[in-house]
């Protein structure tokens, strides 16, 4: 693959259409790019209103030892680097503000001819600023109230929950648990974690 690989069109797409002029290259392919999709915008990944539930550990054998991979959607079970483990939380705004944007950029580019069948999208064609905009939505419902009232992003912290005091005092927290949309690590990233303001802006 060459430094700048012309981005492949995905099946059951129009291919005598012609490249928007806003971006042609990239990468990675549009095949690439769906995989990345079938898991990032997969319903229950990455989100405030559904949980996974726990999935049974993933055993392997590596240079003849086994191995247990298990899915961790918040802090780490192992304390082998101390406390809190830093950097391990899956659902970060930075990173997921990024997708979003080039799922944006890809989606002007190639126009709404070139879709992709997601399980997100019930296998039906879908564009990539309609991806987007999925992504968009899931990130700015951790804020919101679900219909009992409650926001994703406090968790099980009652206070927050339930006090009229401090339940429409939000927090800004560092990343989010991967299945409740739960804040994590520090609660004033008003740099990064503050993009939520952004995505309402451009998105709803």
């Amino acid at each position: 693959m060459t430094t700048a690989t012309r981005l492949r069109v995905v099946s059951s797409v129009d291919t005598r259409r012609h490249v928007s002029e806003h971006a042609q290259r990239a990468h990675v392919d549009v095949d690439r790019v769906a995989d990345v999709l079938r898991v990032a915008a997969g319903e229950g990944e990455a989100d405030g209103d559904a949980c996974r539930g726990e999935r049974a550990p993933d055993q392997r054998v590596a240079g003849g030892e086994p191995v247990l991979a298990q899915r961790e959607p918040a802090e780490a079970v192992s304390k082998l680097k101390g406390g809190n483990s830093n950097w391990r939380g899956p659902l970060w705004f930075p990173t997921t503000f990024l997708l979003i944007e080039s799922l944006r950029k890809i989606g002007t580019a190639f126009g709404e001819g070139y879709t992709l069948r997601l399980p997100a999208s019930g296998d039906q064609p879908i564009g990539f600023r309609d991806v987007a905009r999925d992504i968009a939505r899931r990130m700015i419902q951790i804020f919101l109230r679900d219909a009992e009232g409650r926001r994703p992003v406090f968790g099980e912290v009652r206070k927050m929950q339930e006090d009229a005091h401090w339940r429409d005092h939000l927090l800004f927290y560092e990343y989010f648990h991967g299945d409740s949309g739960a804040g994590l690590g520090a609660s004033h990233q008003t740099g990064w974690t503050a993009l939520v303001a952004n995505l309402i802006d451009e998105w709803r």
